[in-house]
């Protein structure tokens, strides 16, 4: 991934008008920051939200549809313990487990490209990409020192983890840039085999009706992504 593919206005752009709305809408306060200080706070929150979407659907799937297929014990143990209450890192640990149950399972995903993205399926038995968990442990530790160790002292400091935050967040929000071709739904209501639902479409909420391509059946008041395909 070299700098010719991530220009930051194309990337700002993309996430603001294509990325789902909870993303897209605090993604807004990294582009309007107005100092280093406020784009740091304002990359670690988007960060979370980032997180906690992704994560969410995931174990939604993994808990209510997939546990005959894809049980795993430890990360059984570690929502039992500590999704009440998850620190960032825990997010973290939520995504990489969640994605690692999954392994040879890709087609239960109903973002099969977040499989792709974590394991390499070139090799058999797939083969778990260690290295994409860089940019997400660098933010858990800029956000870890700032809330557990102390803060920048001068405006030059601030910009020096500013950038950092930023090149990173930028990093993992362009890496899932195959969230542009999912819609995120809200089912508002269900009328015969007909759905109708709220779509969460960059910083705009519209309202829609007709069919939707899940493989399971959907449920009012419940959010899912949706292929645009």
């Amino acid at each position: 991934m070299n700098s010719k593919e991530r220009n930051p206005m194309q990337i700002n752009q993309l996430i603001l008008a294509e990325y789902p709305y909870p993303i897209a809408t605090i993604y807004r306060l990294v582009a309007e920051a107005k100092n280093a200080e406020q784009q740091t706070r304002a990359c670690i929150a988007t960060f979370e939200v980032f997180l906690q979407t992704i994560v969410l659907e995931v174990l939604t799937s993994y808990l209510t549809q997939d546990l005959v297929k894809v049980n795993d014990a430890e990360l059984n143990r570690l929502l039992y313990k500590r999704f009440a209450q998850p620190s960032l890192g825990q997010w973290v640990e939520f995504l990489f487990m969640g994605i690692r149950a999954y392994q040879g399972n890709r087609d239960l995903l109903s973002i099969p490209e977040v499989y792709d993205l974590f394991w390499n399926t070139a090799k058999q038995p797939h083969e778990f990409r260690a290295e994409i968990r860089q940019p997400f442990n660098k933010i858990v530790e800029i956000r870890n020192t700032l809330v557990h160790k102390k803060e920048p002292e001068s405006d030059e400091e601030w910009k020096k983890i500013g950038e950092e935050a930023f090149m990173m967040l930028q990093q993992v929000l362009w890496t899932f840039k195959f969230l542009q071709n999912y819609d995120l739904i809200r089912i508002s209501g269900i009328m015969d085999n007909e759905y109708y639902y709220e779509r969460y479409s960059g910083q705009e909420i519209t309202f829609h009706s007709g069919s939707v391509p899940r493989r399971e059946k959907l449920k009012e008041g419940r959010f899912y992504f949706v292929s645009r395909t």
